[in-house]
Parts: structure tokens; C-alpha cells; sequence
């Protein structure tokens, strides 16, 4: 790890790989496509609820891992480990993301895509796409909607 060789640089890599597996946008769509309608706001406020109990407690957890006694362990291929307020973290998260893989695995079923049905139904329903004159009234309230981000953003509107 990266306090054993005291490497700025592999704690970076490690950061960047951590980054890699956490695209919310995915879960994010998952929700939308998943959920019916109706209950779609009520899952994404869940979503984005455990999100932030994650960003909460996570913090904490540091700090009780920090608590513990430092102590040191060999691994095949890695050689000594050290354990200690620095590490713990790293090794609490890589437990608990193999404890997740494996409930992943195991127990996950692929659920019925129900927003996604009820999507193709509302487009089948309204006539397929939408007229020239609605994608015209889209595109306009679209940019008005930037428009007024950019004004509030302080940003200068042509």
C-alpha cells in the first residue's frame, strides 16, 4: 500500500482506480429505469439519502479505526501491511466493498425495468416521436433554462 512505500504517487493511483468505480449517474439511471413513475422521486431522495449517510459516517469511522492499536501483518505478494489510523479506512472499505460484491453476486436479481416500460408506453400513447413544432418548443425552453444558469451563474449571455 501506499504508506508502506510512502509513495505520494500510489496513493494517487489508488485514489484515481476509487474513482473509477463510482459513476452515481449510472446508479442514477438504474433508479429511474427501474422504479415506476410513481414512485420514482421516493427512490431517488432514497438514493441520494444513503449517498450522504455514506459521506456522513464515513469520517467517523476513520476516527474509531484511528482508536485502535497500530499493528503490523504479512501478506502473499505484498509483504508487511501495516494497520493503523491510516490504513484502517482503506481496509474497512476494501472489506466492506468484497462484503458487497458477494451479497451483489448472491442475492441481486435484475428487476423488471418498469420506468423504462412505462416510458415506451407514455411515447407509443402520445404517437411516437414528438412533432417539429414540440422538439422546437424543447429546444427553446432549453435554452432559456441555460440561459437563465448562466445569468445566475454570473456568466455573460450573448
Amino acid at each position: 500500500n501506499a504508506y508502506a512505500y510512502q509513495s505520494v504517487e500510489l496513493c494517487l493511483i489508488g485514489r484515481a482506480i476509487t474513482g473509477l468505480g463510482a459513476p452515481r449517474i449510472i446508479n442514477r439511471r438504474y433508479v429511474a429505469d427501474a422504479t415506476p413513475f410513481s414512485l420514482r422521486t421516493a427512490a431517488s431522495a432514497a438514493f441520494a439519502m444513503a449517498t450522504a449517510l455514506g459521506a456522513a459516517l464515513g469520517p467517523g469511522m476513520a476516527i474509531v479505526l484511528d482508536r485502535m492499536n497500530e499493528f503490523e501483518f504479512n501478506l502473499p505478494f505484498l509483504k508487511t501491511q501495516y494497520f493503523n489510523g491510516m490504513t484502517g479506512p482503506g481496509y474497512f472499505m476494501a472489506l466492506s466493498w468484497f462484503i458487497y460484491t458477494l451479497c451483489i453476486i448472491f442475492f441481486f436479481g435484475e428487476p423488471t425495468r418498469s420506468g423504462l416500460e412505462e416510458l415506451k408506453k407514455r411515447e407509443e400513447e402520445s404517437g411516437g416521436l414528438a412533432t417539429d413544432s414540440k422538439k422546437a418548443s424543447l429546444l427553446d425552453e432549453v435554452e432559456l433554462a441555460a440561459m437563465s444558469d448562466d445569468k445566475s451563474a454570473g456568466y455573460a449571455t450573448r
